[in-house]
């Protein structure tokens, strides 16, 4: 059996670093360094609120998907055992293209195996490529859709 040689503590040639106290902003998005760790930005109560009402409408959207475009996977035809937000496909990206983002015709319903495939590999599908150029020909049309299906949804929450 081996036994457990002590350890020595205290004859390390490595110098520590002292902690530096700087705050001075790094450069990205408003990120403050303090004490060696990134801290946060804090948000305003009206940042708060128009992302929780952004996260509203996205699930308003999605749960009307199910009716609007169908609960079948447009590649394999195969059921969407539970439908939810993951099954359904932008074929525009919506940081690119937001103001079509709550637009049918711009959603591909599909399983989560066929979603992430298309996340990467965006021209595998003949659906997706139909779909996204289907989209380019007709981008007022969607547009028309988007911001109608948006006063819709204020219209509901005024009430």
């Amino acid at each position: 059996m081996l036994k457990k040689s002590p350890l020595k503590r205290g004859n390390s040639k490595l110098e520590k670093s002292p902690m530096k106290k700087d705050f001075s902003p790094i450069k990205g998005k408003g990120r403050l360094k303090k004490s060696g760790r990134i801290k946060s930005r804090v948000k305003s109560e009206e940042e708060l609120i128009e992302e929780q009402l952004l996260r509203d409408k996205r699930t308003a959207f999605y749960k009307q998907c199910e009716t609007k475009v169908g609960v079948r996977s447009a590649i394999t035809g195969k059921y969407l055992t539970s439908p939810g937000r993951q099954n359904y496909h932008h074929v525009l990206q919506k940081s690119k293209y937001g103001d079509i983002e709550f637009s049918f015709n711009v959603i591909l319903p599909l399983t989560l195996n066929e979603h992430s495939m298309v996340e990467n590999d965006i021209d595998k599908f003949k659906e997706n490529i139909e779909k996204i150029n289907w989209v380019r020909n007709n981008y007022e049309q969607c547009q028309r859709e988007s911001a109608k299906w948006e006063k819709e949804f204020e219209n509901k929450l005024k009430i």
